[in-house]
């Protein structure tokens, strides 16, 4: 069966601390692909002050760190704030017959009945969580009873069914976040070990996240 990973974001900008323990999760998976899901109109927060073609184009460049990297746009695109439910309904009707895994931090697991119709998304793909740096897990008594039969304890589990499992992986947690980044940025201070170098050079040339 195949499988593939998909991650979003709003990736102002993407950095190491995303992609890291993403490959570090899709190397036992075998994962085929692994998605970067730029947010268009991120429900829950505020659209970044970056263009939408920036960041598409900072997470293209972003797959240089990996063959199986690619970018799907489907959000950026849509003319509505896309919601997870509608993104993963979408992705199952194109691949009735694969593996889904979708990828969150700890941050949105924490909060994740703030979103639409949040006890279905298991039934379109697994979800893997990641560790966040500095973000404990700090659940609620009702996000905790809807994990608990749903949880994997070894993420192969992942590969024998095409969605319904949740895995708790525990993958880098790197102290790197956006907006740590872009602070930095707004001081020119150097960046390079915090992001690709490409994504880098992509900032410093359109003059991204500075004053």
């Amino acid at each position: 069966m195949a499988l593939e990973l998909y991650f979003g974001g709003t990736f102002s900008p993407i950095h190491f601390g995303h992609l890291q323990p993403l490959l570090e999760i899709a190397e036992p998976l075998a994962a085929e692909k692994i998605y970067l899901l730029p947010n268009g109109h991120p429900p829950h927060r505020a659209k970044p002050d970056v263009a939408d073609k920036d960041r598409y184009n900072m997470c293209q460049l972003a797959t240089q760190v990996d063959p199986r990297l690619a970018v799907d746009d489907r959000e950026l695109n849509a003319k509505e704030p896309e919601y997870t439910i509608n993104t993963l309904k979408a992705l199952r009707a194109e691949k009735p017959e694969a593996s889904l895994v979708f990828v969150i931090g700890m941050d949105s697991l924490n909060t994740i009945d703030t979103w639409l119709d949040w006890t279905e998304l298991t039934q379109y793909a697994h979800l893997i969580v990641l560790q966040r740096g500095g973000c404990p897990i700090d659940l609620k008594p009702h996000i905790s009873a809807w994990i608990e039969d749903k949880l994997a304890t070894n993420i192969m589990n992942l590969k024998q069914k095409k969605s319904g499992l949740i895995y708790l992986s525990q993958s880098s947690a790197l102290q790197i976040s956006s907006s740590f980044i872009r602070s930095r940025y707004k001081l020119a201070l150097n960046n390079r070990c915090l992001l690709p170098e490409s994504v880098n050079k992509y900032i410093m040339t359109n003059q991204l996240y500075q004053n």
